[in-house]
């Protein structure tokens, strides 16, 4: 038990560093190259972020594990949406336009559409296709804001170290196949459901690279923009390529699986709605999101 603690201990802290290592890195590359920012905070970021949940899917299926990897992806999600956009929140007051409005719409939908394929126990080709068609929407409708918003332009990009970038990258992919690995283990001699791990402290701790994303944006807007475009593309791209390769099957029990599930639909209900009716949202709606990951923590450790 002590040697799997130490082997995720230290693997985690490899993946956050890597992680924030690589995402200012690609920001940095993506500045030199002039690509918009809007296009890089919505979705390059938002792949990058949300690489180490990937890798757990398709690792969990390597280990005949595949909960593991499926509840990686509620808990990561429910981490960024109250933890990462609490802490933002609670630090910048963030004015609500069209595209923040229209990208909360979007996490929305892609949590629902998530919800409603994960009913039958099993992610197929066919739920792949519905969620990449979503993915796709949602990249094309981020195109065209591109195409229109010259004000999102790089303009100078900063230096950055171009040798360290894929030692970085493989770092991650390593250390995410210790961290499942260490699951699985601890989980097979001590009876502790993966899942639960995965909802709570493995979700989560992957989570945290995102808050860095304020020294990456300076504008708090396009931070807002990043962490909602992490979780679309989370529940709909990375479980669409994982399913297309190999289908998802998964214990969706009511602790570990559906109350989870549910819980992550309304929060980012409340938190659309919210953006709909309010011109900016602040410190208040920060708390609030904060305040509902412990909700979730209690509920999940006590239903």
């Amino acid at each position: 038990m002590v040697l799997e603690l130490l082997i995720f201990a230290i693997s985690i802290v490899a993946v956050i560093s890597s992680v924030d290592f690589t995402s200012k890195s690609i920001s940095s590359l993506a500045d030199r190259m002039g690509v918009p920012k809007y296009l890089v905070s919505t979705i390059i970021l938002s792949i990058i972020v949300s690489l180490p949940a990937f890798l757990a899917m398709i690792y969990s299926n390597l280990f005949n594990v595949p909960t593991l990897g499926f509840s990686t992806l509620i808990g990561f999600s429910i981490g960024v949406l109250t933890i990462v956009m609490g802490i933002i929140l609670i630090k910048d007051e963030v004015p609500i336009e069209y595209e923040r409005y229209r990208n909360a719409t979007f996490m929305w939908a892609a949590t629902i559409l998530f919800f409603v394929v994960s009913l039958d126990q099993l992610i197929d080709r066919m739920d792949a296709l519905f969620l990449l068609a979503l993915f796709l929407f949602y990249g094309m409708y981020v195109y065209y804001r591109t195409k229109n918003a010259k004000e999102y332009t790089y303009t100078k990009g900063m230096p950055f170290n171009k040798v360290l970038l894929i030692p970085a990258i493989a770092t991650i992919i390593i250390s995410v196949f210790a961290c499942v690995a260490a699951i699985s283990i601890m989980s097979y001699n001590f009876v502790i459901p993966s899942a639960l791990f995965s909802l709570t402290i493995f979700g989560t701790l992957l989570a945290l690279p995102l808050i860095d994303l304020t020294k990456i944006f300076k504008a708090p807007i396009l931070t807002f923009d990043s962490v909602l475009g992490s979780i679309v593309v989370t529940l709909t791209l990375i479980p669409a390529i994982a399913a297309l390769v190999k289908p998802i099957p998964y214990n969706l029990n009511y602790n570990y699986g559906f109350l989870p599930l549910l819980f992550l639909s309304i929060i980012s209900l409340s938190f659309a709605i919210s953006t709909r009716l309010k011109s900016k949202i602040h410190k208040k709606t920060g708390i609030a999101l904060l305040a509902s990951y412990v909700v979730y923590i209690l509920l999940i450790l006590f239903s």
